[in-house]
Order: structure tokens, then sequence, then C-alpha cells
């Protein structure tokens, strides 16, 4: 499948796995969107208005 990963992740002391893996997703989203807004994508408006819909249903309406 292409739409998903797997990690094994492990904290150094005083990290929380949850803070880890917020950042990565949120470092992530942001790539993507750079990258489907600058590169030859053609499902880009479709692309685009499943993030804002995913951040508008989530709460996380910064997209």
């Amino acid at each position: 499948m292409s739409n998903h990963i797997h990690l094994i992740v492990k904290a150094k002391e005083g990290y929380r796995i949850s803070d880890i893996l917020r950042d990565f997703k949120k470092h992530t989203s942001k790539k993507m969107q750079e990258a489907i807004l600058t590169g030859p994508e053609s499902r880009k408006e479709w692309l685009l208005d499943k993030f804002a819909f995913e951040a508008r249903k989530t709460g996380r309406a910064d997209f």
C-alpha cells in the first residue's frame, strides 16, 4: 500500500513519542503540500481540497 508508513520509534529520555509523531506528521504534511503546489501534479486542486477538508474536520484549519 502506498498510503501509509510503518515506523519503529524510540524516544530519548525526556521526549514523548506522541510529540515526535506530531512533529513528523506536521513536517511531512507541509512538505507534501509544497510538492503538490510546486510540482507537476495533475490532481493539484483535488489533493489540496482533501488536505483542507481534513484540516477542517479535525479542527486544524491552519491549512
